[in-house]
């Protein structure tokens, strides 16, 4: 398991089409971090300043993307996002990699790149198993069974099953690997938080940001000192950079 001081990962951006319909947004959450998102959003004074937000949004289809009913069962993105900037530091794009496919998988990415090359050689053991005289396993099915014709062919296909999961996996990976740069390249919440919102009300509102912000560090039992100014400048800046 990759040990790492962070405990909230992001792979973040948009394959194509418009916001919401294919927003992704893909934290790998830590369990402990998991019971934080959860207390914080049964917190009263987070609960005011969410709301505060969760009020401003005009634009159809967004309120049930900032509550994260379109991502259940995880967390709602306002939250995750204002657990993100709290707690979490800017992360590397390989260990935001890392911490999804262990995360999920329980493999690294690197071992997740290889994977589908060993399944592929799986794929032509089983294809010259299959063909031999003596030990192919269709063999051993009883003819009287009444599904034996159906597992035959589920074992005469399986090589090219295997083949074709492989190819899916592989573009999965080669798209998981743009999203990071389709919208931000730098996977930053805070930015993507105020993107967020400033998408789903129409401005950027950052005073309330900045009570979202200060009531979750608050109810983490973390200091912070975020106002409207602050949340404008880091926003230009970001403009700036992304130009």
């Amino acid at each position: 398991m990759i040990k790492s001081k962070r405990e909230v990962h992001f792979v973040l951006g948009r394959l194509s089409g418009p916001i919401p319909g294919s927003f992704s947004l893909q934290p790998a959450i830590s369990p402990r971090m998991r019971g934080q998102i959860a207390a914080l959003e049964e917190n009263p004074q987070y609960a005011l300043a969410r709301t505060a937000i969760l009020d401003q949004v005009a634009r159809p289809g967004w309120r049930s993307v900032l509550e994260g009913k379109l991502s259940h069962p995880d967390p709602s993105i306002l939250t995750t996002l204002a657990c993100a900037v709290v707690l979490s530091a800017r992360p590397k794009r390989k260990e935001s990699l890392d911490a999804v496919a262990v995360g999920e998988t329980g493999k690294t990415w690197k071992a997740l790149r290889e994977f589908p090359s060993r399944i592929k050689d799986i794929a032509q053991a089983i294809e010259k198993v299959n063909g031999s005289q003596l030990l192919d396993p269709r063999k051993q099915l009883e003819e009287e069974k009444a599904d034996a014709a159906g597992v035959r062919q589920s074992f005469q296909d399986l090589p090219e099953l295997l083949r074709a999961w492989t190819r899916a996996l592989e573009e999965r990976m080669k798209a998981v690997r743009r999203l990071e740069t389709d919208v931000f390249g730098d996977s930053d919440p805070r930015a993507y938080l105020q993107f967020l919102v400033k998408e789903s009300t129409g401005k950027p509102n950052d005073r309330l940001v900045a009570g979202l912000l200060n009531a979750a560090a608050e109810a983490l039992e973390k200091s912070s000192d975020v106002d409207a100014t602050s949340l404008a400048k880091a926003r230009f800046r970001h403009r700036k950079k992304s130009a």
